[in-house]
């Protein structure tokens, strides 16, 4: 990796935090419906406190969908008794096999 990329000049900085800022203010707007001038001074506290505690570094941020797939996974062995694969499948739309690999591989690997 080429060094020269990774250094920023302090305008560079601001700029990279200012737009995150719009970025966390428009976030606020969609989700919660508030009013553009109540989420800018949240969108900047929000910034303000993730740049002290992840300043500099990589935050790790998990998609919607890893999020889901791991609650619907956890439902799906809930419900799964050792007898009633297909119908756990059919529950969640999914075939058997892939039903399997979720409720039976899972069960292999956390007794070992």
């Amino acid at each position: 990796m080429n060094a020269a990329a990774t250094i920023r000049t302090p305008a560079q900085t601001e700029d990279a935090a200012i737009e995150l800022e719009r970025e966390v203010a428009e976030i606020v707007q969609e989700q919660t419906g508030m009013n553009h001038q109540f989420a800018i001074p949240l969108a900047q506290a929000i910034v303000i406190g993730m740049r002290r505690r992840y300043g500099a570094g990589n935050l790790y941020v998990p998609s919607l969908a890893t999020a889901e797939r791991d609650r619907r996974d956890a439902a799906m062995r809930a419900m799964f008794n050792g007898r009633n694969l297909g119908e756990v499948a059919s529950h969640f739309g999914l075939s058997v096999r892939q039903t399997r690999t979720i409720c039976c591989v899972a069960q292999l690997t956390t007794k070992e």
